[in-house]
């Protein structure tokens, strides 16, 4: 017979009543209200500081009057500034470059960015907004910040034009009309075009060349996969996608012969819809170069059409618009016919499509593995990250069994 306790000396705690604990949840949720309302106002008022500070005391742009935050990245804070020198009010975006994992980013990776943009400009393309330099010469600077533990961190800002143009689109959100495709791709033979003899110096990007990186990614992703993570939902489907996936990689390896015969040009490497300014159906800007560099220019086509492309449609999530493509190629090569300097899609490049956009397809695999979910998993949405990863092996498999239709368009342009 078990043993009854005795209860008389001891505090006892009551189940407690619906009315008691509705009231409790009352209590706890206004203070959560309070706590985070006081937070925004807190990081709000500190981010206006820092960012007036920036701007007044390193770039000769007269007085900060407005701050405005830009949501929409995953990596950067963006700023919309007002300022006013000698009564006249210009508006500016200023960029805050974020720390990971308690590092600082890369300012090698910053100045190449800038530089990039500068150079461009220069050579004649009219979408990209002039990186400003402060009143030391250089196109960044820096401050110190204390991360959540109150270690000292550095933080590096840059100063741009503000971009005329509206943001219309995102790149979950990026079905546009036939015109509009056709000139996301013209902007992008124009970057191509306009960007073609950078050099980069030292400042060049060490991410290896989609050449050799698909191949990486058959260990890279084995090894994430291998990572003991058991609660997590995005980390089980990955790993029952993984054979599938490393099977594909297998698959679509480009000959170094054909890569030789591909031009080489700076890279956009995230363009999509929403990294676009518009006025109607026209490109006014270009911006978020974070990820460029120098690479054959048919894989940032073939990474660009999948994210501008690829339905986000319940019934047909990870389906390629194959109209769509066309309509974006149709710019590309146009835009190249018409300005000369830089070559449409050669023969080799056309051959190699196919397999290129899925070579795009593990790219964008590793971004939602490796640099998104993996970097640090208890800080991602588990759902959110497998949302994103349901999308792209769904594109992936769809790729594969449609090549020959992919050939087709591009073939036609």
């Amino acid at each position: 017979m078990a043993k009854k306790m005795d209860t008389s000396k001891m505090l006892h705690f009551p189940a407690p009543a619906a009315a008691s604990a509705n009231q409790r949840y009352i209590g706890a949720a206004s203070l959560y209200k309070l706590a985070k309302a006081n937070y925004e106002e807190s990081d709000g008022a500190f981010v206006r500081a820092q960012i007036k500070e920036v701007v007044e005391q390193n770039y000769d742009l007269g007085e900060v009057t407005e701050v405005y935050e830009i949501f929409g990245g995953y990596v950067n804070r963006s700023f919309g500034v007002t300022c006013v020198k000698d009564g006249k009010e210009d508006d500016y975006f200023v960029r805050k470059y974020k720390a990971k994992f308690n590092t600082e980013a890369n300012p090698d990776d910053i100045l190449y960015e800038h530089n990039l943009i500068n150079y461009c400009l220069k050579s004649g393309l009219k979408e990209a907004a002039k990186v400003y330099e402060s009143k030391n010469g250089t196109t960044m600077v820096s401050l110190v910040d204390k991360d959540e533990t109150g270690k000292d961190l550095k933080r590096y800002f840059a100063v741009y034009d503000y971009l005329e143009g509206e943001d219309k689109w995102t790149w979950v959100n990026n079905e546009n009309n036939p015109t509009e495709f056709r000139n996301i791709g013209a902007l992008l033979a124009r970057f191509h075009l306009y960007g073609r003899d950078f050099n980069p110096g030292k400042l060049a990007k060490a991410e290896p060349k989609i050449q050799f990186l698909l191949p990486s990614f058959v260990d890279l992703f084995s090894r994430l996969a291998a990572r003991d993570l058991p609660d997590s939902i995005f980390h089980a489907f990955f790993n029952s996608k993984l054979p599938s996936i490393i099977e594909t990689i297998k698959k679509n390896q480009i000959p170094d012969e054909a890569f030789a015969k591909m031009p080489e040009t700076p890279i956009h490497s995230d363009l999509h819809a929403g990294n676009v300014k518009w006025v109607g159906e026209e490109c006014t800007g270009i911006f978020d170069f974070d990820w460029s560099k120098i690479e054959v220019r048919l894989f940032d086509i073939a990474f660009a059409l999948i994210y501008c492309c690829s339905s986000w449609r319940p019934e047909t999530d990870g389906q390629l618009r194959l109209d769509d493509c066309r309509y974006f190629l149709e710019g590309y090569n146009g835009q190249l016919k018409k300005l000369k300097g830089l070559e449409p899609l050669n023969e080799t490049e056309k051959k190699h499509f196919p397999v290129m956009m899925a070579a795009g397809c593990q790219y964008l695999i590793n971004w939602c593995t490796t640099l998104y979910f993996y970097e640090d998993p208890e800080l991602v949405n588990d759902y959110e990250a497998l949302y994103y990863l349901l999308h792209i092996t769904r594109l992936m498999d769809w790729i594969e069994a449609h090549k020959a239709d992919l050939a087709k368009v591009v073939e036609g342009v």
